[in-house]
Parts: structure tokens; sequence; C-alpha cells
């Protein structure tokens, strides 16, 4: 415990900064509805504008994520980025308890089988973007998805509210809680009173939840705005489904080969239902996907539901020498270290990125219009300004993409004091001025008159 509590004060005392989408409207509309109702009324009020919202506009079913808006935001930036790395924690805990849990009592098997299971689950890079991102459902649904495989179907009410908190983070996970309650109820012979009564919440929650997000996102504006069902669409999401699923698979191949997996002729998919209830809610959130959106950290969810499931399905083993298990878990180690370097290193980048470009604008005057051609990052630039300096006017404009000068909201061009450079726009000659800030990805000029 004391070790745990060490490492959480070291991790809340790294430099973190509130990422560039959401928080900073977050933070202010917490911060709003205390100053306005107090502490408890404030955050009752964020969680009831938080539905409000997500209902009868965004066309979003997401319960988990409405109290989270009102309770995480009270965390300043250290605890709240080090509770993201606890929920990536718990990600990878869950299989490695679950694959363990029916393997014999041998300790270098069982840490061998154990390091393969996390190292498989943390090569999902997907995944990494809700520790740079706080407000991402991702990370957060795969935590109480490993809390659940922890509890397994000993605590099946445990499995079951786990999963449902998961399902109300990301709703595609409901076919997953679907799932569960077909494979428990069909293998009735099997499973006890009290597991079977499980399944029939498991089922009637999951349902609910798909039907209450398919109702939701009638003419919701972020539901539809990015849905498309033409086979092109499909395609590309497809593709960049299997690339994200990628890395997570080479170390399951790497474990499956080198550490000896059998699976059971007589039960391919194991006698335990939970493997088959991963499997087919990863597949079902990978078809809720491809007429969406695959690509980032949107995959993150369906990645792990399959990973672990076929972690599971080959969690029997064969004897092996010393020398072929150490073998299987360094290759796995380094192909996870390779994997990981590009999300990490970015993830860093963007924090400092963030740091940086806040620790600039509140040096330079109070009023300063700064032009940013980032279409969310300029407004939630601003927001975290304000959020360090209530006093700082400033304005932080937003420079559309595909007309470089054109302004789509605030300001006109001309009246920039400041300009925000990225590599992913380029500035006019006449334009440029004096570089008074660099960050690991932007620079901030000031306007040549």
């Amino acid at each position: 415990m004391l070790l745990a509590l060490v490492v959480l004060a070291v991790l809340s005392a790294l430099p973190w900064e509130w990422s560039f989408i959401d928080d900073g409207e977050l933070l202010l509309l917490l911060q709003d509805n205390i100053d306005e109702y107090g502490l408890l009324g404030g955050v009752g009020a964020t969680i009831a504008k938080a539905a409000w919202w997500d209902l009868a506009g965004w066309g979003l079913f997401r319960p988990a994520f409405w109290v989270y808006r009102g309770l995480f935001y009270l965390l300043p930036v250290g605890p709240a980025h080090a509770l993201r790395v606890v929920f990536l924690a718990l990600a990878v805990l869950g299989p490695v308890v679950a694959v363990r849990r029916n393997l014999p009592a041998d300790h270098r098997l069982r840490f061998a089988v154990g390091a393969w299971a996390g190292l498989a689950v943390l090569a999902n890079g997907a995944l990494w973007y809700g520790i740079w991102f706080p407000s991402l459902q991702e990370l957060s649904a795969a935590a109480f998805l490993g809390l659940g495989l922890a509890a397994g179907l000993r605590r099946p009410w445990l499995l079951v509210t786990c999963w449902t908190v998961a399902a109300w983070f990301k709703s595609p996970i409901a076919w997953t809680l679907v799932a569960l309650a077909v494979v428990l109820l069909l293998r009735r012979g099997e499973n006890g009173r009290r597991t079977r009564a499980a399944g029939w919440v498991a089922g009637a929650l999951g349902g609910g939840t798909v039907l209450a997000s398919m109702v939701a996102a009638q003419g919701g504006s972020y539901s539809e705005g990015y849905f498309s069902a033409s086979p092109g669409t499909v395609a590309a999401n497809a593709t960049a489904l299997a690339g994200a699923a990628g890395p997570a698979l080479v170390i399951v191949l790497i474990g499956a080969f080198l550490l000896g997996t059998t699976i059971d002729a007589k039960h391919p998919l194991g006698r335990d239902p939970i493997p088959l209830a991963l499997l087919l809610g990863g597949l079902g959130y990978s078809a809720t996907l491809l007429p969406w959106r695959s690509g980032g950290y949107y995959p993150g969810p369906a990645v792990y539901l399959v990973t672990v499931a076929v972690i599971l399905i080959l969690g029997r083993f064969t004897e092996i020498t010393a020398v072929r298990r150490r073998t299987g878990v360094a290759l796995s180690v380094f192909a996870t270290g390779v994997f990981l370097l590009s999300p990490v290193h970015n993830g860093a980048r963007e924090m400092l990125n963030v740091a940086q470009l806040r620790d600039c604008l509140l040096t330079l005057p109070s009023d300063s219009v700064i032009g940013y051609d980032q279409p969310e990052g300029a407004i939630r630039l601003e927001q975290i300004v304000k959020f360090h300096d209530p006093a700082w006017n400033g304005i932080v404009a937003r420079v559309g993409p595909g007309d470089p000068w054109g302004m789509h909201n605030y300001v006109p061009v001309h009246q920039f004091d400041y300009y925000i450079r990225t590599d992913q726009l380029d500035v006019d000659d006449d334009f440029k001025g004096e570089v008074v800030c660099k960050t690991p990805k932007s620079e901030v000029m000031m306007v040549g008159r």
C-alpha cells in the first residue's frame, strides 16, 4: 500500500497539463456550476447538464461519463492524470488475473503467462490516448472491463456491474453484456442459480443500453455526423481497425508460439463463458465502428475485447523449457516497447506542447489576440489559460483549415497580435514576425505588420 501511494505521488508530481480535447470546457463549466450552486449542487448540475446535452444534442447515451464529468474534474491536474494511469493499470491487471486463475501452481509459468497477457494489453496503443486526453471514455471503459475480468464468474454480480459501467462509458460494449447473457443462459446446466440470474440481468442491462443508445443517436450531431455506410468508408475503417489490432496480435502470437499454448479440442473456446462473451462483444463493437470511425483512440475497446478473448482461449499451456519461457517473455517485452515508442513519445510531446503554450501565453499582454490553426485546440488553449489565470482577457482565435487566413470565428486575421504556427499550416512570409516562444510542436510568432 505504501509503495502504491509513493507511485501515485510521483505520478501526480509529473508536469501534466489538461489537453486540447474537451478538458478546458469541462473544467470551466464545472467551476461555473460550483460558483453558482455550491459544491454538491454544482456537481449535480454538471451531471444533469451533461445528460441533457448528450441526449438532446450529441446523440450519445453514456451515463457513467456524465457522473465522471461531475467528479473527475474536481481533481487537480496531477492527481487526475495519475488516476488515468491507474485506469490503464486496471485494464491490464484484469486479464492478468483472469488468465492466471486456472494455471497450475508453478510460479515461473504464472509469471511468464501473466507478463505475456499484460504486455499484449499494453501494446494496444489506442488505450494510451486516454492518459494524455483524460476526457476520453475508451480507457475508462477498459478499466471497468478489467475490474470485471478480475471478479470473474466467482463474483457474477460484480462482473455484471463493472461491465455495465464500462458500457455506460462506451455504449457498444453493451454487446459484450448481451453476449455474456446469451452464453450463460445457454449453458444452463453448467451454471448455478446465482450465475443464471446474473445472466438475465446482464441481458436486460445490455439490451437496454443498446436500445437507449439507438434512440439517443437519432438526429444526434455527433452520433450521425461521422456516420457513413459507403463501401469506401467501411473499407477504410476496417483497414484502420486491423492496423490498430496489429501490435497486440503480434504479442499474442509470440506468446502462443513460445509459451506453449494449446486449445482444448473438445472445447476450443474453453469451458469458461467469458472468453466467448468478450470475443462476440469485440466483434459487435468492431461492427459498430466500421460505418463510423476507427482511427486514433476509437478502436481501443474493440481491440481490448478481442485481444483478451484470444488470450483466455489460449490459456492452456504445455510444459516448456526455461529458455523458451524466458525467450517468450523477453521478445514480448521488446516488441511491446517498440510498439509503444510512438504513442508514448507523441503523448509526452502533446503534454509539453500544451504546458509550454500555456506558460508562453501567460507571459504575453493579457489582452493579446492569438491565431491558432488547430480547430479544437484554439478554444481549449484559451480555456486552459483562463483556468490558470481568470484575469487573462486575451483571445485565442481559430484559423480555419483550407482557408489559411479566413477566420471562422472570433476576430479578423488582421487583428492578430501573435500567431501559433504548427507543421500543419504554412504561414505567408509577409505575415511572419519575431518568434517569442517555441514548444515541441509549435512556435509562437509576433505578427509582423
